[in-house]
């Protein structure tokens, strides 16, 4: 096929201490991988289970610097899942809008269950 090209995905991961990105192509090759520290979740357990402000704006300055870099990739499709921190914070939904409102992308929590499964499959892709 001539002038065929790959669908890609991207996918953000929202962690208690860490954002992690990763773009795939069909081929389930890498096209873009990144990291930072965010430290989302820090002192939350001694603030009502509410994220400061400092960490969700630090945060989503982390996640908006990933998805510029995405859709400079010309990457298809992103996603944005959130994990422990994100079920457990009374105010995720200000991380949440802040995103939505800038990129109309949603940002989806995982339950226990799905952070769990997606953890196996990810160390199942690694050993292929």
């Amino acid at each position: 096929m001539d002038g065929y090209m790959k669908r890609t995905v991207g996918v953000i991961d929202v962690g208690t201490n860490s954002v992690l990105a990763i773009g795939l192509d069909e081929d389930k090759a890498i096209v873009y991988n990144d990291y930072t520290i965010s430290e989302l979740g820090r002192g939350m357990v001694n603030n009502d289970m509410n994220l400061y402000d400092d960490s969700i704006r630090r945060t989503f300055l982390i996640i908006s610097r990933f998805i510029d870099k995405m859709k400079e990739l010309e990457i298809d499709d992103i996603f944005i899942i959130g994990t422990s921190c994100s079920r457990e914070a009374r105010n995720i939904m200000s991380l949440q809008m802040l995103i939505f409102n800038k990129y109309r992308i949603n940002y989806t929590i995982l339950s226990g269950d799905e952070e769990a499964r997606f953890t196996y499959l990810g160390a199942l892709f690694g050993f292929k």
